[in-house]
Formats: structure tokens, sequence, C-alpha cells
């Protein structure tokens, strides 16, 4: 067949990547002709008389641009990214293949993945590079020959709605982000003299204000501890961890007394005992933000990373399309044969315990739903070759499906009350079916003998201590707690979140320190300066209505030119209201990045009007309204407090800073 284009009445299908457009091509036929143009494949199909073409794209070739060097600016128009971003020259031979392939189809597909994204990329694929104003869409969430096939035999209306709710987000992010972060970067580069790009943006600057309130939270956190008494007491060849009942305990004056009273008890005496079951729900399946949260957890794979890989599994045909928020699977799936293909896959054991015990392939699944795209599933084709992390990827997911078919675990409670010179109690859970453990993650575990506590028993007290409690302590921030604070805040899609969050670390706004989120000092600067001068910017609640608004647009209850006729207004003011202050803000970058002005005197950094930053002003006054607390707590002056809070680990760094600076005379309270 001649790889020549024929000069009309021809079937264009446009692939998002050219692994997509591979799979399409050989579910539509059992032998397409692979040609090349300047070094890109695409796919020549004869079936039955008609001409198809199967070409692939890479991604996004077009992006937002303006000629207009000022601000505010709002004339902006779609240019192929290869003209204007120097990384993505690549998209020009995927540019020049469209065009090549676009003589006169008759029909036009737009098999891009079914998602927001996808349907923006191929639209402006269509529209601008074709010249085609209508077109057909196909819709599947896996790369299986079949659901191709079934997609292509019955293609869709054009997805407008989806097309329009896109074109909006990207219209917004770019009103956003060019405006206020050229008036940043332009302010930046007037008080400093250096040449540095700085972005803020509807999602990212919110994003980074949360990051730098939790380090805060973590930092300057003094709050008085309170004390609790544990013993350790075996008991019928276990040992038991029991905790005083009257816990927590104010005073360790009163913590040392109970003790002591354990202590001489020697034994523990049982005075009361219940026993009580607890059933385990297998988990649902995996949307995109649980299967990110389990890899981090697990394997320490980033959110990004763990979406790249989900993605390469997806276009190998090896799972469903990752990029939804959905815990249900489709109906009409055949479960029975992915489970088939997961037994050759080197799951037999756990298949054939479902297929024994749930015979009608009953699941569980979750409440969350997602309208383009069901949970991820494996297919149940084969995998061959995976690398090291993409195996790991893959084994969790599909150990998760495996999982939705199990009944629940279940576990034996006992409450055992103990009397030694003091009341005692403990639990033990024990677990007595494994149900879908077996499945998932269930190397190390196993069922366990149930003890049968008897009133009167004694048991040895082995250890008494005395642990400092501290209610309420927070922790920082990670990837994936980020990433859970933007889905239950509504800000950002399954497909973006993962990327803002890697903007943050990738400008330097944000570093990792073992896995915690901290702020840089360019980062405090940044949120200083969005606060003091663009506090709309820094709103949840703004972000999060723009999503609300995009959301009707895809409902067909909002058109996209009012969305975006809303952003400017908003960003007009925020632009007229920074520029009439540049000066006030260049001062504040000079202060906050160049040290300019006063100094902290625990630091070294930036200091407004005081002899302490904002980070050390904050630690002082939790540490002044907490210190009476801690003095009260263990009997000490207010100097041994002092001390004892210095070389605490237990409260913030910045509370230890701060503690310490009084001690040596930096601090006057």
């Amino acid at each position: 067949m001649s790889c020549k284009p024929p000069e009309e009445g021809y079937t264009l299908i446009i692939a998002e990547k050219p692994k997509a457009a591979k799979s399409i091509a050989y579910a539509i036929s059992v032998n397409p002709s692979q040609c090349k143009y300047h070094g890109v494949p695409y796919w020549m199909i004869n079936s039955n008389g008609r001409r198809i073409i199967v070409a692939p794209v890479a991604g996004h070739l077009f992006g937002l641009n303006t000629d207009i060097n000022d601000i505010p600016v709002f004339k902006y128009y779609w240019a192929p990214r290869w003209e204007v971003e120097r990384k993505a020259y690549h998209t020009k031979k995927f540019y020049n293949l469209i065009k090549y392939l676009s003589r006169s189809p008759s029909l036009v597909v737009n098999a891009c993945d079914y998602d927001v994204e996808g349907s923006v990329i191929g639209y402006l694929v269509i529209t601008i590079i074709v010249g085609k104003k209508f077109y057909k869409r196909m819709k599947f969430s896996s790369l299986t020959p079949e659901e191709l096939r079934e997609a292509f035999n019955n293609l869709q209306p054009q997805d407008t709605n989806m097309v329009e709710a896109g074109l909006c987000r990207h219209e917004l992010d770019w009103i956003y982000g060019i405006n206020l972060s050229r008036l940043l970067t332009k302010s930046y580069r007037n008080a400093t003299s250096e040449r540095r790009i700085l972005s803020v943006g509807r999602v990212q600057t919110p994003t980074l204000i949360e990051v730098i309130n939790r380090y805060i939270e973590v930092e300057t956190f003094s709050k008085s501890p309170v004390f609790g008494v544990y013993a350790s007491i075996s008991y019928k060849g276990k040992t038991f961890t029991a905790s005083y009942i009257g816990n927590p305990i104010r005073k360790y004056i009163d913590a040392k007394k109970i003790k002591e009273s354990i202590e001489n008890a020697s034994k523990a005496s049982i005075i009361d005992t219940k026993r009580s079951y607890e059933e385990d729900p297998p988990p649902p399946p995996y949307n995109l933000n649980d299967l990110q949260e389990d890899a981090y957890r697990l394997y320490k794979f980033s959110p990004s990373y763990t979406q790249k890989l989900a993605e390469d599994l997806y276009l190998d045909g090896l799972i469903s399309y990752p990029r939804t928020n959905s815990q249900k699977l489709p109906p009409g799936l055949n479960t029975r044969k992915i489970l088939n293909g997961l037994s050759e896959a080197g799951y037999s054991g756990i298949v054939d315990i479902i297929l024994k015990e749930n015979p009608n392939l009953v699941y569980r699944e979750g409440r969350k739903t997602d309208p383009a795209h069901p949970a991820i599933y494996p297919t149940g084709i084969k995998p061959r070759y995976l690398r090291p992390d993409h195996k790991k990827l893959y084994d969790l997911i599909a150990r998760r499906f495996l999982a939705v078919f199990l009944p629940s675990s279940l576990y034996a409670k006992i409450y055992i009350k103990w009397l030694a010179g003091v009341p005692l109690e403990s639990y033990l859970r024990t677990l007595v079916k494994e149900g879908w453990l077996i499945a998932y993650l269930a190397d190390s575990v196993s069922e366990e003998e149930i003890i049968e506590p008897k009133i009167s028993d004694k048991g040895e007290i082995s250890k008494v201590v005395i642990k400092t409690l501290y209610t309420d302590k927070p922790t920082y921030h990670t990837k994936t707690s980020i990433l859970r604070w933007m889905e239950n805040n509504n800000i950002g899609t399954e497909s973006t979140r993962a990327e803002i969050i890697e903007i943050l670390y990738k400008r330097g706004y944000v570093k990792d320190h073992g896995g915690k989120a901290k702020p840089t000092s360019l980062g405090l600067a940044v949120a200083e300066i969005s606060k003091t001068f663009f506090p709309e910017l820094t709103s949840v609640e703004l972000t999060r209505s723009f999503e609300e608004k995009i959301q009707k647009i895809r409902d067909g209850e909002l058109t996209r030119e009012v969305v975006v006729e809303q952003a400017k207004k908003i960003v007009k003011k925020l632009v007229e209201d920074g520029l009439a202050k540049q000066r006030e803000i260049e001062i504040l970058i000079k202060n906050l990045v160049l040290g300019s002005g006063r100094k902290c005197v625990i630091c070294g950094a930036s200091s407004i009007n005081t002899d302490l930053c904002p980070l050390h002003t904050r630690a002082l006054e939790e540490l002044i309204k907490n210190l009476y607390e801690w003095c009260d707590s263990y009997g000490i002056t207010r100097e041994e407090a002092l001390r004892k809070i210095a070389k605490s680990r237990s409260v913030g760094k910045a509370v230890r800073e701060v503690a310490q600076g009084i001690l040596d005379e930096k601090i006057i309270i």
C-alpha cells in the first residue's frame, strides 16, 4: 500500500501519542501499513475499500501566546509550541506530519485521551492544522483491541462542552500567570538586578501558601506537654501495653506517683474483659490520587513519577486510563477475562481463591465517580519486560483489583481492664480471617490465635514508663499530603495537581528535606509578596469558585466567554493595584531577598519593624502563650522551663531557637 495520503475521501484519526496510534491501527486492522514522515510513524489502512490514516501527535502541539510585552495583557492566540518554546521543538515534526496528511479527509476523528486535555489537544490540531470545524470522537478507557474496535465502530459526536471547559482552564491559567508573573518578575529584577523568572498562579500560589502555613505551624509548635503512664504486662505468652485509664495527666509529679504505684504492685490482675469483632472491608478500586498515595507510602514515588509510570503502563495496554477520580469499575467489564489474564501473569493463587469463594464476581466499589473514565484496572494483558518501577506499580494495581473481589478481613478486638495499684487498660487486635489481605500486601500477613483472658488472672509487670504527649502536633507536608489537600479543597485536577507540585520545587519555592516539604527563602518571599499585594490570588475560595465554573461549562450550564471575562476583570484590578504599588513591592523584595533593612537577631533574615523575622515573631508569641503551662506541668521555674524547651525535639525548631535567644539575652521579654 502506498504511504502517500489520498487526495480526498479518507478518514484521518488523530491519536495523542505514537504508541496509542499504533494500538488503534492494529485494533481496527489486522495488517496496517506503517509509514514514516520525517521520522514520525503513521499507519495506513485499507478496510473494504475505505482508506484510513492513523497519525500521532506528541501531546499539546499548541500553547497560548501574545505579541504584547506590557501588562495587563488580554490579547492572546494559540501558537505552535515549537515556535515559542525551545524545549518543544520536537513537536514541529508532528505538526508537519498532520499538515502533510490533511489534504482533504472526508472524516476526522479525535482519538486523543478521553479527558479535558485530550479533547483540547485534538480540537486544536483538527481546527488549526487540518482546518475542519466538525469531527467525531473516539471514547475509550483502555488501549485493548476490543475496546478500541468498539470505540471506532461507535464514534461519538464531538465533545464541545469538554473542549470549552479545557480551553477555559488554559485561558484562566494563562491570564493569571502571564500578567502577575510578569509584574513580579519585573519588580524582582528592578529590586535585585537579577534576571530570574518568578511565577505565581491561581492554583500554584494557594498551594504554596498552604505548604508555608503548615511549615510555620510545625516550626512554631509549643503547646505544653501532658503525660501518659504505660506498663508492659506479660500474659499468656504475649506482652500487652497497658495505659493508665486517667491518661493524659497534666502534671509530671502526678505521673511519677502513678508510675510508682504500678511498680510497687509488680503484678496486674484482670478485673474486666470484653471481646468484639470488627470487619475491615476491601478497599475500592484505585483512582489516581489513591494510587499516588500508596505508591509514595510504599515506594516513595512522587505523585508526578507515579503518574508517568501509570501513563506508560496505559500506553502499553496493561492498565486502563489512569487520570481518573473514579472508584468504580465500568458496567459490562469482562472481569472474568481479566482475572484469567492475571492468573497467567503470576497471580493464579489469588485468582483461584476468588473464583472459588466469589463465583459471581461481586466486587466492592467506592463512592467517587468521574464523568469520563472508570477506576484504574489491569486489562489482563500479560506484562512483558517491565522495568522495576513499572513492575512495582503494575503489581499495586493488579493486587488492588484482585482485592475488591475478596471478602472483608475479620479482627477480634479484646479489651482488658487491669488493676495494679491503679486501673490500667489494654486493647489487642487479632487477625482471625485474612479476607482481602491475601491479595493486597499480604506477604507478611497471617491469622493469629485468639487468647482467652479470664477475670482474676494475673500478668507480670516488666516495665513502666512515663511518656510525654503532645496534643494536635502538626507534621510537615509531603508531596502526597499536598496532593490530598488540593483534592479536598477542589483545586487543580487529577491531571494537573502533581505537575503543579513539581513546579513549586522546580521554581525553587519548596525543597525536599527527607520527604518533608519545606519552603525556601525565595518561596517565603513570593508568598509574603502575594499575601501583601495580591491577597485574592492566595485565596483557595477564588480558585475553587473557578473550578466549579469550569465544571459548569463542562455540564453545559455556563459559557467559557462569561468565565474568562470575569477572570479578566479580577486580574485587571490586581495588575493595576500592583503597578500602583510597584515601588512598595520592590522595597519588600529587597528586604526579604537581599536582607536590606533590619535583621532577625535569631536567624539573620529580614525583619519588618522588629528584631525578629515573621517566623520567629510567631514562635515567640506561641512560646509566651504556653510558657506558664510548661512551668506548671513540670513544677519548675521559668528559666528551667526555657532550658527544657530549648533542648526539646517535641516543639518547633523556631520555638527552641527563641527559647535559647531569651536565655542568651538576645530577646528581652
